[in-house]
């Protein structure tokens, strides 16, 4: 009995053993999975690690990519144009010569930007000066012949500027920037003579400070409809100032030199003081000539000028010029006040216009307005004579 019960204890305890030995197998088999899932994700991690990176690095270079290809200058080009017209009603009843429609100026043109700082401009000229619109001239005159304007190359920075060719003057660019209403009339001395539009030459800015900008030029002085190749020629210096925010003072001065030995320079001398800001634009210019023409004949006079919006679409403006000469008064009394021949009433003389702009869409202004002139002592008795028009004038640009 006790050899059966020990057989019996025997085999019990070895049957524990074995159990245990089983179960320590297992778990140690168990450890070794976990182990290998915990090595698996880890590697997962990495991997995941990895992707981003390249994923990142990937995405680094496409935007460099485009970012190198949006930086990158292409050439590129555009066709504008401009159109001054409108309707003039004299109110002098002589005849109805100013009364009916006009077309004032048109230009049509195509500016292309060769690189970030070369830059090309041809425009064309293909109206009269405006017969109707401008006081004082003779009804009947027939479209003239197309002229080039402007025709350049322009080298651009944001301290230097270079210009050559036929372009705008540096008499008129930043005047007619504050005037703001040149398909109405022209600037002071542009209208009254006293300095040219466009000229064919060279000028050239230079960016000293934030508060000066000197220019010089060289030109032909003759204007953009006739080119003459001889030894005279018109240089001129000026400067920008801006004292304050807003305002400017730009004295400018010029010589004509060689027109013939036994006549003195041609000089020219003017000054603005500019206004200019969101809601306001105005300014006053000086201007003077020396020696003008065969006669030496002395010209002078000034503008003063104001623009006011009273809102986005609408503004208001009024303009007063006085201009003069060393000729006598009488020198221009007995003229047909409307004949342009013989170049009438351009030696004394007091203008002065008022009106209203609505911008009727981008690019399209149109302007009721009203333009008195009084040519001083020019009657056959002495006695002034008056223009009175009211006229409205229209600008399309595309």
């Amino acid at each position: 009995m006790e050899k059966k019960i020990f057989l019996i204890v025997f085999a019990f305890t070895i049957s524990l053993i074995k159990a245990q030995k089983n179960d320590s197998i297992h778990i140690n088999y168990q450890k070794q999975m976990e182990q290998q899932q915990q090595q698996i994700k880890e590697l997962q991690e990495q991997m995941k690690i990895l992707q981003a990176q390249n994923t990142s690095s990937l995405n680094n270079n496409s935007v460099s990519e485009t970012k190198k290809e949006s930086t990158e200058f292409k050439p590129k080009g555009r066709v504008f144009g401009r159109i001054f017209m409108g309707y003039a009603n004299s109110l002098e009843n002589k005849s109805d010569r100013r009364q009916g429609f006009d077309i004032a100026r048109s230009y049509l043109g195509y500016d292309y930007q060769i690189t970030e700082n070369l830059s090309t401009r041809i425009m064309i000229d293909a109206t009269p000066e405006g017969t109707l619109a401008q006081i004082g001239k003779e009804n009947v005159q027939s479209l003239k012949t197309p002229a080039l304007k402007n025709v350049y190359i322009k080298y651009e920075t944001e301290k230097v500027s270079v210009t050559a060719g036929m372009f705008a003057t540096p008499h008129v660019v930043i005047p007619l920037q504050y005037w703001e209403n040149r398909y109405i009339n022209k600037s002071f001395p542009i209208a009254n003579g006293l300095a040219r539009g466009a000229d064919i030459g060279i000028t050239g800015v230079y960016k000293i400070a934030p508060y000066l900008s000197v220019d010089a030029a060289i030109l032909k002085g003759e204007g953009f409809r006739k080119i003459s190749k001889d030894n005279m020629y018109q240089y001129v210096v000026a400067a920008t100032i801006t004292p304050f925010k807003n305002m400017i003072i730009r004295p400018l001065f010029d010589i004509k030199t060689g027109e013939n030995l036994h006549r003195k320079d041609r000089m020219y001398a003017t000054a603005l003081i500019g206004y200019r800001n969101s809601k306001i634009s105005a300014g006053a210019e000086l201007s003077k000539v020396f020696n003008d023409g065969a006669a030496e004949v002395d010209k002078y006079g000034y503008s003063l000028f104001l623009n006011g919006k009273i809102t986005k679409q609408i503004k208001i403006f009024g303009r007063a010029d006085v201009y003069s000469t060393s000729l006598p008064e009488s020198y221009y009394s007995g003229y047909d006040f409307f004949n342009a021949d013989n170049k009438a009433f351009t030696g004394h003389t007091d203008m002065f216009i008022f009106g209203l702009e609505y911008i009727i869409a981008k690019g399209v202004k149109i302007s009721p307005n009203f333009n008195y002139k009084v040519y001083k002592k020019a009657g056959d008795r002495g006695q002034d004579l008056h223009s009175n028009t009211l006229a409205v004038s229209m600008e399309i640009k595309i």
